[in-house]
């Protein structure tokens, strides 16, 4: 009975969606509605958390001209074609959250916008317009369109060259070929793991070319034809002028020294967080059920989209998606096996998290080819995942731009906002590390302007060589800086029960005030300041 009420339930939203695709203008306006949402979700929370460190660094790294950004980016571990992209940006929209923001939340608009594309190219408008709204409630997706940072940048370039790409290799333009060069290196000068992409389109067209029925020495042959290798070496010679600063990042910075090692739990962290944004131990009650019930569903789901693939076209469109979801997190986990550093972190793998996304909205469609039972089945899936993502925007929501490594919830605007509410005008604020320092002077005012100790600071990271080349905001005589400022406030992120001590090269403060930021996600005091009276009598 319950069976033939879904079946019911599901064949009535058939006939309804028959008709409503009748409609001429369906694609449209479909993809501007998911746009729209996509733009409320992400757009309210523009301004809501206090930048942290890495978007902090994208803030004052534009603060430089060209030439310097790429300097004091090839000092640290990214290439530098994001930060020109965004010091050209924010000069246009400001350069306060949203304008910095609102870059990256653009490019997620062009990831849907592209998704939508590479589906109805692929497939058909029904997939395209299911993989647009599923891209436009990914909890992963508003989580990084709120962020000063590349990723979403990363997967619109990986979208668009998976679609020219196609294309290139359907009809053998060379605008289509060199477009896909230019986009390579687009890349490659933006997020080096963007490589991972390139290998999975790599896996691709092997495999295209063995469903073609190409074997043996021919198929290297067709592998390597004339195009594809005139394309990666126009796409190399471009790169070149930064190569040598690639292969220096490479050898000398140990990029991945912050990220933990692979466990058993890395791999559900991934699928969790892409689900719900959660790990996988906050996963909990029915969540457990919930989270079980669409794996088991999705197995499900993808083996009868296999079962279904009746054409050689739609099974090499299929393997395209699938080798762009798969084939990047299983390179990066085995690159992050020892004697190498780990490197698996999922903002890393965002164009496969979409490309997920988009399998996941081709196997609910692909499902329903032919009269596999039980028919309700990818009704149910949809829906699903839709609770699913509902669940993870509300923790994006709520956790904001908490570090899950670390553990800390980022509070320094906070921080500041109630210092400069207690603060007299004048009264200077100095950090206590130069990690807070960056964070801070995104909110630096002429009523309470931020420093940091050139003494007490080792630059021994290339991200700091900003800050050692330059004097601006430095204290590099303390005794002759408090002769000018009796009263400072010293603020920085402690333990919960640490207190705010005075910088190891000052003698006789005294202490007249404090403050300290609650955070209500880790029950703690961490960000604190203290008010010190520096010429005591």
């Amino acid at each position: 009975m319950m069976e033939l009420s879904m079946n019911k339930l599901s064949n009535g939203l058939k006939n309804w969606g028959n008709k409503l695709m009748a409609w001429p203008h369906i694609d449209v306006a479909m993809l501007l509605s998911a746009i729209l949402a996509y733009l409320g979700l992400v757009g309210a929370r523009l301004a809501t958390w206090s930048i942290w460190f890495d978007e902090a660094f994208t803030a004052y790294i534009t603060r430089f001209n060209v030439s310097e950004i790429a300097h004091y980016t090839g000092n640290d571990m990214h290439p530098p074609l994001y930060y020109w992209l965004v010091k050209g940006w924010t000069s246009i929209f400001g350069t306060d959250e949203v304008g910095f923001r609102s870059f990256s939340m653009v490019f997620g608009v062009v990831t849907i916008i592209l998704g939508f594309v590479l589906l109805k190219k692929l497939f058909n408008r029904r997939t395209a317009i299911l993989g647009a709204w599923l891209l436009a409630l990914s909890p992963m997706l508003i989580r990084f369109g709120e962020e000063a940072r590349m990723y979403t940048l990363v997967a619109a370039i990986a979208l668009g060259a998976t679609y020219v790409l196609f294309r290139a290799m359907a009809t053998n333009s060379r605008k289509y070929w060199v477009t896909y060069g230019l986009l390579l290196v687009a890349g490659m000068l933006t997020h080096y793991f963007i490589a991972l992409v390139w290998l999975s389109h790599w896996v691709w067209r092997w495999i295209k070319l063995r469903i073609d029925g190409v074997r043996g020495k021919k198929l290297a042959k067709n592998f390597f034809d004339a195009s594809w290798i005139w394309t990666h070496v126009l796409a190399v010679g471009i790169f070149a002028f930064w190569l040598p600063t690639a292969i220096h990042q490479f050898s000398v910075l140990q990029a991945g020294f912050w990220i933990p090692t692979i466990s058993a739990d890395t791999f559900t962290n991934y699928l969790t967080n892409i689900l719900m944004y959660l790990d996988h131990n906050k996963v909990e009650s029915w969540l457990v059920l919930l989270y079980f019930a669409i794996v088991v569903g999705s197995i499900v789901l993808l083996y009868r989209m296999y079962r279904n693939i009746e054409s050689k076209k739609d099974r090499q469109n299929i393997l395209l998606i699938s080798c762009l979801a798969v084939v990047p997190p299983l390179i990066l986990l085995l690159l992050s096996m020892p004697p190498l550093t780990s490197s698996f972190i999922d903002r890393y793998l965002m164009p496969s998290i979409v490309a997920l996304t988009l399998l996941l909205a081709v196997a609910v469609m692909y499902s329903k080819k032919k009269r596999a039972k039980p028919t309700w089945l990818p009704l149910v899936m949809t829906i699903l995942i839709l609770v699913s993502f509902g669940i993870g925007i509300d923790r994006v929501y709520y956790y904001g731009n908490y570090n899950k490594i670390t553990s800390t919830s980022i509070r320094t605007k906070q921080l500041i906002t109630t210092i400069a509410e207690k603060a007299k005008p004048g009264e200077p604020l100095i950090a206590t590390d130069p990690w807070i320092f960056y964070e801070a002077i995104f909110y630096n005012s002429n009523n309470h302007p931020i420093y940091f100790l050139d003494q007490t600071t080792e630059y021994k990271y290339g991200s700091l060589d900003m800050l050692k080349d330059h004097d601006q905001f430095k204290i590099k005589d303390l005794d002759a800086f408090i002769k000018q400022h009796p009263i400072v406030w010293y603020f920085g992120s402690t333990g919960n029960d640490d207190e705010i001590k005075p910088p190891s090269i000052a003698h006789n403060w005294r202490q007249i005030d404090s403050v300290a930021i609650y955070n209500s996600i880790d029950n703690n005091y961490q960000y604190k300041a203290v008010r010190f009276q520096t010429a005591v009598e």
